[in-house]
């Protein structure tokens, strides 16, 4: 139950906070308004405290695995096998020709479609 009670001390700390702060807008609460806003400081002041540790060690623990990432990704990079000027150029040249045929073949079929649809709208009289 503490755990729950000291993760939940941060949101209302900070919902203090925004109430008091808020508060100030209505002249009736203005003698409230600033003592509210204090209590929230206060709690967030308190979650922070009893949360330090635990957010200085997830901060040291997410710098630590993000650089073993890139020191994995450093040398999982020196292991690939880059191809070829030649190999490059092969395969530039086959996917630009794919590209052209299709476009063509697509270009023929909505051409025939386009015909075909026409064909039909004209024998029924809507064209």
């Amino acid at each position: 139950m503490w755990s729950r009670v000291r993760d939940n001390l941060g949101w209302i700390g900070l919902g203090l906070l925004a109430a008091g702060l808020a508060a100030r807008a209505w002249p009736a609460s203005r003698e409230v308004a600033p003592w509210v806003a204090w209590v929230g400081l206060a709690t967030v002041a308190l979650f922070v405290a009893l949360r330090w540790r635990d957010l200085v060690d997830r901060t040291v623990e997410w710098w630590r695995r993000g650089r073993t990432f890139l020191v994995e990704v450093r040398t999982e990079l020196g292991r690939v096998t880059w191809p070829s000027r030649k190999e490059v150029y092969a395969t530039t040249f086959v996917v630009i020709l794919t590209s052209i045929f299709l476009g063509l073949y697509l270009w023929g079929v909505d051409l025939v479609i386009n015909r075909l649809v026409g064909l039909i709208f004209r024998s029924l009289g809507a064209a």
